[in-house]
């Protein structure tokens, strides 16, 4: 349970989310507060071409943003649970009995399956 809780405690730093999921938060917070400065100098009778013009430069940054923020969240990432740690963990446990008494053709069958590849070197 010790283990568990320790994975949990560092999954509950950003560290769940993707730096691109992370720079597109940044990037939708920029656009929004660029659109919302565009439409103040507007109305404050700035030429509408320039402001269009940016406006419209902003809406892009924005919807390419908002468009990797919908793909990471409809992926289904999410903060891992205690539930699926401890699961994860006994996977791995009964894993590792397994490969513990298996023999080397069965352990290298597991290995490449996994994409391991293993290099022994013969020191005397």
């Amino acid at each position: 349970e010790a283990t568990v809780a320790a994975i949990l405690q560092s999954d509950n730093h950003r560290s769940a989310e993707a730096p691109e999921l992370r720079e597109a938060q940044r990037q939708t917070a920029a656009a929004r507060k660029k659109i919302s400065q565009y439409l103040e100098a507007l109305e404050a009778g700035l030429d509408p071409k320039l402001v269009t013009e940016r406006t419209r430069a902003a809406q892009v940054e924005l919807a390419t943003a908002q468009a990797i923020i919908d793909r990471y969240e409809s992926s289904g990432r999410s903060l891992l649970s205690g539930d699926a740690v401890h699961r994860l963990l006994v996977g791995v446990g009964g894993l590792t009995a397994l490969l513990a008494e298996a023999d080397t053709n069965e352990r290298q069958r597991v290995y490449r399956a996994a994409g391991v590849h293993l290099c022994w070197v013969f020191r005397s």
